[in-house]
Parts: C-alpha cells; structure tokens; sequence
C-alpha cells in the first residue's frame, strides 16, 4: 500500500491529474448548503454585553 501512495504521489509531482473520484461522492464543492437559515432571533439572542476592560467585580481582568 505504502508503495502504491508513493508512486502515484510521484506521479501527481511529474504533472498527473489527479482522478475525480466517484462520481456520487459529496466533495466541498458539491455540497449542498445548509438550509433554514439562523435559529437565533433578537428574542432568543442573549444581551448584548460590552465589559469594561478592567473588568467587573464577578469577572475581574486577568494580569497578562
């Protein structure tokens, strides 16, 4: 097996192309897109938090 990747990996190196593989195989570019769009919406989104950058008293800042 080990001779076998080897030698078509020297082929690729000397200019072969690469096989397409199945052709009912799902690649990255083939793949179908998620659908249904975000489940978050501004009433299930948590608050909009923007800490000071010293920190709070529940979460002070961590030396660096």
């Amino acid at each position: 097996m080990t001779q076998t990747m080897e030698a078509r990996l020297q082929e690729l190196a000397a200019g072969g192309s690469p096989s397409p593989g199945p052709p009912d195989s799902v690649t990255p570019e083939r793949a179908a897109g998620a659908s249904g769009g975000s489940k978050i919406s501004p009433a299930t989104a948590g608050p909009s938090v923007n800490p000071p950058s010293h920190g709070t008293p529940q979460n002070p800042a961590q030396p660096r």
